[in-house]
């Protein structure tokens, strides 16, 4: 199974990026946690 690993990388680093946001905003909403979600679907 090949795997894209820049695609992989972008996906992780986004995902990095909106739970550190979310840390610092302390913003652990439902509608954040679909988000969330929705970042883990991706892959």
């Amino acid at each position: 199974m090949k795997i894209d690993y820049l695609k992989t990388l972008t996906a992780v680093e986004r995902m990095l990026q909106f739970v550190y946001y979310l840390e610092n905003r302390n913003l652990y909403t439902t509608a954040d946690r679909k988000k969330l979600d929705r970042y883990f679907e991706d892959f």
